[in-house]
Parts: C-alpha cells; structure tokens; sequence
C-alpha cells in the first residue's frame, strides 16, 4: 500500500499545503425539500426525480489540496477505494 501524503510544498510560494474538501450537501437538501414539495403538490413523478437528483447532487464531495500561505488550491485524485479523504 502506498504512502500518505499529509502535506505538500506550494508549487506557487513554497508554502505548506494542507488537504481540504468541499461538498454541495446544502445543495442537495435545497433540491430533495423541493422534490417532496412537488410530490404533494404538483407531480408524483417529478418530485421522485428531484429527490433522486438531489440525493445525487448532495452526495459530491471533492477533495483540494490548499496552501495555507497563498490560497492555491487544486484538485486531489480520489479513487473508489479511499473513503478516508
């Protein structure tokens, strides 16, 4: 198994970068409140699919590498395997 890396050299300043990750959770429960609103009041149909779009959507999270001097930031490779971020 191959080593983790906790924190790297800013390729910009030279400063420490930390690991950092976003998610669109609010994202996602703005638009599921939406699909159970559409299920009661307009469509049954569209509102599964805004509950299962939602779902989808909250479920996105992305992973950064940060420095802590700059800002700069881009994005880690994640694969299926790493749960840990």
């Amino acid at each position: 198994m191959a080593k983790k890396i906790k924190e790297l050299k800013c390729e910009k300043c030279g400063g420490v970068m930390y690991k950092s990750r976003k998610s669109s959770g609010m994202i996602g429960f703005i638009i599921m409140g939406i699909g159970f609103a559409a299920t009661f009041y307009v469509s049954t149909l569209l509102g599964i699919i805004l509950i299962i779009v939602g779902l989808i959507a909250g479920s996105k999270i992305r992973y950064f590498w940060v420095c802590g001097d700059c800002g700069y930031k881009f994005e880690r490779e994640k694969n299926w395997l790493s749960l840990s971020g």
